[in-house]
Parts: structure tokens; sequence; C-alpha cells
């Protein structure tokens, strides 16, 4: 960047109260992140915060959901039950298909949420995949079951 692009930068972020800026790629993630002087945020009641603000929130309640996921519960039959952990849409990956052995952590496709944020279905155990319940592309509600699971 050229020192006069910096010192144009400098100045748009001077006039607008922002006093830091970062971001970081966790994993082709990206999280943004920029401080104001308290001044700069608009005064009264409609006052709101800040579009990205609410991004990280989101972000950050997603991550602490993601830490509190339910346990797969097992049914008479032997068999596992695994339901969602969230609400919203469900994407296999090519070839899980059932009959096939799953190792556990082994992504096994992803869900959009309904504000859009990609989650990983991850496998939670070992074992042979019994019966796909969602078809992909499916919408589903968090604790309906996703698949069933045999050691």
């Amino acid at each position: 960047m050229e020192l006069e692009q910096i010192i144009t930068l400098m100045d748009a972020m001077a006039k607008n109260g922002i006093t830091g800026f970062s971001w970081e790629d966790e994993k082709n993630g990206i999280r943004i992140s920029i401080k104001r002087k308290q001044e700069a945020f608009p005064k009264g009641a409609d006052r709101h915060p800040p579009k990205l603000e609410m991004m990280e929130q989101q972000e950050r309640n997603i991550r602490k959901e993601a830490s509190h996921r339910e346990e797969p519960q097992e049914t008479p039959s032997g068999r596992i039950r695994v339901p969602a952990n969230y609400s919203g849409t469900v994407h296999w990956e090519e070839g899980i298909q059932e009959g096939i052995t799953l190792s556990k952590d082994k992504i096994m496709g992803h869900m959009i949420l309904p504000n859009g944020v990609r989650i990983n279905l991850v496998a939670g155990e070992n074992g042979v995949l019994g019966h796909l319940l969602v078809k992909g592309g499916g919408e589903v509600e968090k604790g309906e079951t996703l698949y069933e699971l045999s050691r």
C-alpha cells in the first residue's frame, strides 16, 4: 500500500471514531473487529450496535451452543439416534449413505442455520451408518433425529 493510501485510510478511520481494526482467518472463517470511541456511537433510544458487532455476538453464541452439544441418545433397538443440535437445512457430503462405516470426527456434511451460518455435521462416534432420516437439502428442527448409528 502506498503511503498516501495509508494516510487516507487513517484519516477516514479517525473521522468515523475508529480507534482500532483487526481481523483473523480461523480456517477459512473471517472475524473482523472494529473498535470505536464511545462518543462515535449514535445517541438516544434508537442507538443500535453496528452490524459487525451483532454478527460477532451471534458467532460467540453459536460457539457457546456448540460447546453444549446434546449427547447421542440410545434407542432400545441398540442403535444410537443422533439429534440435530440446531434448526436449519442439512446438506450431506457426497458418499454419505446407509451402511458405510464412520470414524469419529468424520465430517458428514454441513447445516445452514436460519441466519446463514454454516456448521459442519461431524460424526460423534465410530460405527456403521444405519439410517439417514433427513434427505440432503431437508429442513430440520433442533432435537430432530438426523441419522441412526450402530456400533
